[in-house]
C-alpha cells in the first residue's frame, strides 16, 4: 500500500496504470488522486456572493461527474 500511495505524487507509474486498466480499485483510486488538481480546476464556477463579490467554488456534482468519467476511460483503455 506505501508503494501506491508514493505511485499517486509524481508521475503514475506503468504498473499503477496496468493495474487501473484492470479494474484494481485501489489503482483506480491513486488515478483519480492523480488527476485532483486539474479534476478541480475544470470543476470551478463562479458565482456572486451575498455581498456582490465575485466567489470561486467547485461544483461538487460536477467533479463526480468527471472522476466516474475518468474512471470509466482509464477502464477501457487499450494498452
Amino acid at each position: 500500500m506505501k508503494q501506491l500511495s508514493e505511485a499517486c505524487s509524481g508521475l503514475l507509474p506503468y504498473g499503477v496504470i496496468e493495474d487501473a486498466v484492470e479494474g484494481d480499485l485501489e489503482a483506480l483510486i491513486c488515478v483519480v488522486e492523480h488527476y485532483y488538481s486539474f479534476t478541480n480546476y475544470k470543476c470551478q464556477r463562479t458565482g456572486i456572493d451575498e455581498n456582490g463579490h465575485r466567489i470561486y467554488y467547485i461544483d461538487p456534482e460536477h467533479r463526480r461527474n468527471v472522476e466516474f468519467s475518468l474512471m470509466k476511460a482509464v477502464t477501457k483503455f487499450k494498452l
